[in-house]
């Protein structure tokens, strides 16, 4: 979605939105402002500031997240491969591998 130009911050407004609606557990927003736009906007629209993380890049998204996880749990990882969230995946695979 980084290359929707200016229609990048109000669609991760909108999935953000998406997501406090979806009831989602916990919420971890890799990448720079549209990013910090989509967990922002999660908050507004229900979603507990305290199961919302903002972070810069994926390497602290991996570290957050694989600690987090037991079996059975359902895990999205939506990126765009400029923001590298290929790396929560394999981290995740590792882990439970």
């Amino acid at each position: 979605m980084l290359e929707l130009g200016g229609h990048s911050l109000p669609l991760h407004e909108e999935c953000g939105e998406a997501a406090a609606a979806a009831g989602l557990d916990k919420l971890i927003a890799v990448g720079g402002d549209a990013a910090r736009a989509l967990a922002d906007a999660s908050v507004r629209a229900g979603l507990p500031a305290t199961a919302v993380t903002w972070t810069a890049s994926s390497a602290a998204a991996a570290d957050l997240v694989v600690p987090w996880l037991m079996d059975g749990d359902l895990i999205l990882v939506k990126g765009s491969r400029s923001i590298k969230t290929d790396l929560v995946v394999e981290r995740i695979t590792e882990a439970f591998s």
